[in-house]
């Protein structure tokens, strides 16, 4: 989660939604997984 926001931080939106999508393949059962899927969404909109 911390190199995806910081990949955000650096305007850096398509690589922070493949970082977002590791985490909700491999960790299905993270506690950070609906954080994850928001701000994927959130990224997916900037990155556009």
């Amino acid at each position: 989660m911390k190199l995806s926001l910081a990949l955000e931080l650096n305007n850096q939106y398509q690589d922070a939604v493949e970082v977002y999508d590791e985490i909700i393949e491999e960790y299905p059962r993270s506690s950070e997984l609906t954080d994850a899927k928001k701000l994927k969404a959130l990224a997916e909109e900037k990155a556009r």
